[in-house]
Parts: structure tokens; C-alpha cells; sequence
């Protein structure tokens, strides 16, 4: 979904992952994996957002609340523990990459959609932690 004008671009690439992350997560609890683990790979540009997710990932400990962002880098974690293998992989932004230009035509369709409420719902619920 959208997220607000105020949000930036790093803000909306950890938001973006952690949105397939969670559809990844609602299939896998629908079955849709043979009831087996997820095997996830997501290829981004952002190398910044993926270096701040692996990081935060292998500290292994509470860092969030200290970390801008804390909230959705949380959120990540904790679906990321439920799933079972996830790679992520940078790739370089706007050279002619074909599955690039496909994430940014996927991303730019579902931006259409106005569901900020429902971005804020599902950060609730994998929030655990508190300041």
C-alpha cells in the first residue's frame, strides 16, 4: 500500500520488504508450501536497507528501539524468524534489469491502493518490544 508523503525512500523500501514478507508469511500459513519452511529470495536496490536489515538480523538482541526505524527493522526480524530460509540479494537500480523494471511496475501498480491504516496494523503484531 501507500505509504505516506512524508515517508522516505528508505522508509519505503524496508516497508516494501517487510510487505512480502508477510504475504510470504500468510501463504506459508495457508499451506501453500506443503506445510514445510518458506524459501524466499528478494532482490532489491536499496543496499543501505538490506545492509540495515542483515545487520540488525545478525546483532541477534533487542537493537530496534535504538535504531531509526526500529519499528518495521522489528517487524522484519521477527517474520523473518518465522520463515524459513530468506536471502536477500542487491541488485543495481535502473540499468535495463528486466525483474527491476517488473518490482518497480509492481511497485508503482500498488501504490494505487490506500491502506496506511493496514501497514500500521500489521507493524502491530509483529512489534514486541517497547522504548
Amino acid at each position: 500500500g501507500r505509504l505516506g508523503d512524508s515517508a522516505t525512500s528508505a522508509e519505503a523500501e524496508l516497508f516494501a520488504i517487510f510487505a512480502i514478507l508477510r504475504k510470504v508469511q500468510a501463504s506459508q500459513d495457508k499451506g501453500l508450501y506443503g506445510g514445510g519452511k518458506a524459501r524466499v529470495l528478494i532482490m532489491s536496490d536499496s543496499l543501505s536497507g538490506l545492509e540495515t536489515v542483515e545487520k540488525v538480523w545478525r546483532a541477534k538482541k533487542n537493537v530496534y528501539r535504538k535504531m531509526k526505524n526500529g519499528a518495521v527493522l522489528e517487524a522484519i526480524t521477527n517474520v523473518r524468524e518465522f520463515l524459513g530460509t530468506v536471502i536477500f540479494m542487491w541488485i543495481p537500480s535502473h540499468v535495463g534489469i528486466v525483474p527491476n523494471i517488473i518490482a518497480d511496475d509492481i511497485a508503482s501498480k500498488d501504490q494505487e491502493e490506500p491502506p496506511e491504516g493496514i501497514i500500521v496494523d500489521l507493524l502491530s503484531k509483529q512489534v514486541k518490544s517497547r522504548p
